[in-house]
């Protein structure tokens, strides 16, 4: 039965993945067809618009090709997307000349994502968005506490067609635009997807739950540092856990049990130090022991010690992938994010906290970090910031090695 439901999956990955390359193939060639012949009568911007489609192409053939080598699941490039030069691109290349496109986003904002399903995305909702307020409306694309949002200043969608809107079969009567692809790309990422009114009165398509960073550059200047001085199990553990300091080789070693992160309360074992103001704690995981696929061992920075604090965490789980986990406010259900690596090498783990704002790093050597996510974080000073580690296997233990391990008090610039 279980290889039955995973054949079934495919084959609808597989019908989606169809989809998704027709789709990104039809406009750029739709382009180089459009402007060939002035490109052979010698007008130098109609070679560029030529050139320029069969570069992007280009690409959606390599991203095919990594999609094949990964067995059927597109792995995100670490860094993630650059959204303003992204969403210029797919814009140019369904737009009208008297359509707008205001980006309402820092120019370094980038979005840790399926390149090869965002741009399919993009692209049905700025087609909705043309067809349905006319070839002059303006767009708008701007960011959420948790998310983005992309709007237009058309005419209101009725509340009682908002749902019906993002099923399977209703299209706009002009081009087909079918919005359920849209909310199936949301689904696969795990956003949560709304349809309301824009501030101008017209349809809004809100994405939470989404790995956005509008400033993804790490804290600059050093600190003083504070020594992971407490470790305990957080929540109503069963097997009580366990950390401890090697010093001649200067590892951490958690062992842990705990049912997870996830839900309204967590239960795990933490090794933290007290950290006031702007901050960083980062890892390295050498060695992870997990008796799960969804084991869990990485950084953290919390509130406090409660079972439902705030806090925000990045990490490894047991099957190899990288995985954010929030809670922004407490009491709140824990959001978490699976994350795709391509090679699955993240070993280097790092949490900063600046204000209210957390961001989240990783890297594969120390040298360069990036930034996979980005949140307001209710926390007070000060915060627990140190090593994270649970089973989430009922009366198992997973066990977590951590090397050069720092929970640092920014000076600032």
């Amino acid at each position: 039965k279980r290889q039955m439901r995973d054949l079934r999956a495919q084959n609808r990955r597989l019908d989606d993945f169809t989809s998704f390359v027709a789709h990104d193939l039809r406009n750029p060639l739709h382009v180089a067809m459009a402007y060939q012949e002035f490109a052979r009568e010698g007008d130098p911007e109609a070679a560029k618009r030529v050139s320029d489609a069969l570069d992007r192409m280009a690409e959606l053939v390599e991203d095919v090709s990594e999609l094949a080598a990964s067995g059927g699941t597109a792995p995100a490039p670490v860094g993630g997307v650059e959204v303003h030069s992204f969403l210029q691109v797919v814009w140019d290349e369904v737009a009208t000349a008297a359509a707008t496109l205001d980006i309402d986003l820092p120019p370094e904002t980038v979005l840790y994502t399926n390149r090869l399903q965002l741009k399919p995305l993009f692209e049905n909702c700025f087609e909705y968005c043309l067809d349905r307020a006319g070839p002059g409306v303006t767009v708008r694309v701007g960011s959420t506490d948790d998310g983005f949002y992309l709007a237009d200043d058309g005419p209101p969608v009725p509340a009682d067609e908002r749902e019906e809107l993002l099923e399977g079969g209703y299209s706009t009567a002009a081009t087909g635009t079918d919005l359920a692809i849209v909310s199936e790309i949301a689904d696969t990422h795990g956003w949560d997807l709304r349809v309301g009114e824009s501030r101008d009165g017209g349809a809004r398509f809100e994405f939470g739950n989404v790995l956005l960073v509008t400033d993804p550059d790490p804290l600059p200047g050093t600190g003083t540092p504070r020594p992971l001085t407490t470790g305990r199990d957080v929540g109503q553990v069963l097997n009580a856990g366990e950390s401890a300091h090697d010093e001649s080789v200067d590892r951490w070693t958690l062992r842990a049990a705990g049912d997870n992160l996830l839900g309204g309360v967590n239960e795990f074992h933490f090794r933290w130090a007290s950290i006031r103001g702007s901050c960083r704690v980062e890892a390295c995981l050498e060695e992870f022991g997990a008796p799960g696929d969804r084991s869990k061992a990485g950084v953290m920075l919390r509130d406090d010690a409660t079972e439902s604090a705030p806090f925000g965490y990045v990490g490894r789980t047991g099957d190899g992938r990288t995985e954010v986990c929030w809670r922004t406010e407490v009491g709140e259900p824990t959001r978490a994010q699976l994350l795709e690596s391509g090679e699955r090498n993240v070993e280097w783990f790092a949490v900063e906290r600046t204000g209210d704002r957390v961001t989240l790093f990783v890297s594969a050597d120390r040298e360069e970090w990036h930034a996979v996510d980005q949140r307001t974080v209710d926390l007070s000073d000060p915060v627990r910031g140190g090593l994270a580690a649970c089973s989430t296997m009922i009366g198992a233990y997973c066990e977590a090695a951590f090397d050069h391990v720092s929970a640092v008090e920014l000076d600032g610039e």
